[in-house]
Formats: C-alpha cells, structure tokens, sequence
C-alpha cells in the first residue's frame, strides 16, 4: 500500500471506530470497504451480525417474517411462540391454540388459547 493510501486506511480505522464502517477509503485505486467493532462486511454493506434481520448470525442467515435476530439467532417476536419452523399466536391459531399441534375443530375459532364454537 502506498503512503497516501495507507494514511487512508488508518484515517479511515479511526472514523470507522465512531462511525461503524467507512466506505470511500481508496486503496490502489480500487474502493475499499472497512467495517470496524463488532461490523461484518456482507456484501458490501457494514451489518451487525447480532441483530441484523437479513445478515443473522452470519452474511446468509435472513430471519422470517415473524422473527427478530436476537444474539445471532433467528427468534420469534414477542407475543409469538415457536411450533416446528413457524413463529404463531397461541391466543388465537387454530393449528396450535394454546399449544403447539393443538388443533381446533372444524367450526370453532381459538380465542385466548382455547378452541370455542365459531
């Protein structure tokens, strides 16, 4: 690395500890991303493996609809509850009502984690 660039990169180290990452630092005439702390470079973007919902845990691991990252891991959303690969509301699924596989029967409704008549 020339002087100038080199200069860069360690400007650019410093920012990035305030800043997160710093993405115009040029090396060699190719632009060059540094993220720095706990950042990642997935793809060009600067994410926090910890709570990032399309990078959890690692640059491929994206959470469902229903899930937050929490600690690198894919977790349901508060108020929801894991049955299988699926995050779902015990109060009122009628796959799981109450519980996990608790089916309501044909004709009721789950209200408050219990199956009634519909």
């Amino acid at each position: 690395m020339r002087g100038g660039a080199a200069l860069r990169v360690a400007i650019a180290a410093l920012l990035g500890g305030v800043a997160g990452c710093v993405t115009d630092v040029i090396a060699d005439g190719a632009p060059t991303l540094i993220c720095t702390g706990e950042l990642v470079d997935c793809d060009g973007e600067c994410v926090e493996l910890d709570e990032s919902h399309d990078h959890c845990g690692d640059c491929e691991t994206a959470c469902g609809e229903d899930e937050i990252c929490h600690d690198r891991r894919c977790v349901c959303a508060t108020g929801l509850h894991r049955c299988g690969d699926d995050c779902v509301d015990l109060d009122s699924d009628l796959q799981h009502c109450g519980q996990c596989d608790h089916a309501c029967a044909a004709q009721q409704m789950c209200v408050e984690q219990v199956c009634v008549p519909g």
